[in-house]
């Protein structure tokens, strides 16, 4: 696929949005809007945006998960792996995505706790089960636990799904 022109778009929502906000509109959608798209350009003012949407009482749901979603990846990023998981839980609690729910594992892992990061794992297959990587990461986990069955089992999904002519 051409990402080219999905990337202009985006380039170009950035630039309205910003416009709009250089007027004084500040709500909570445009905020998460513009830390979203921040954080797609890896802009440090994806934080300042994320960090103004977590101050405000009246955020819609859609808006703090967005907030919640960047902060955590900036405190993964810094390898801040405790915040990260107290952002990523509350993310969990309003939308369910496999992204959120890898990052959470790959903190979990960072800070030893298997048992929770193959929870966590799972959760993220279990949501996108045709993602050949998520699952070549869940049969790592089930080895290291020593799940060998389903360590294998997920091994050979991941091999068919990297298969040519397998779903994208």
């Amino acid at each position: 696929p051409d990402h080219s022109i999905a990337r202009q778009y985006a380039q170009r929502a950035l630039q309205i949005l910003e416009e709009v906000h250089e007027h004084g509109v500040r709500d909570a959608e445009v905020n998460a809007a513009l830390a979203q798209l921040h954080l797609q350009e890896n802009s440090p003012r994806a934080v300042a945006f994320a960090n103004a949407v977590l101050r405000r009482n009246d955020s819609s749901p859609h808006a703090r998960s967005t907030a919640l979603f960047v902060a955590a990846d900036d405190r993964l990023k810094n390898r801040e792996f405790s915040a990260a998981i107290e952002l990523l839980e509350e993310v969990n609690q309003i939308r369910r995505h496999p992204v959120q729910w890898t990052m959470l594992s790959q903190c979990y892992l960072e800070l030893g706790d298997l048992t929770a990061a193959l929870d966590a794992l799972q959760q993220a297959v279990a949501m996108n089960p045709a993602e050949a990587e998520m699952r070549m990461q869940l049969a790592e986990l089930l080895e290291r636990v020593g799940d060998e069955d389903a360590a294998e089992e997920n091994r050979r999904i991941a091999r068919l799904l990297r298969a040519p002519g397998s779903p994208p």
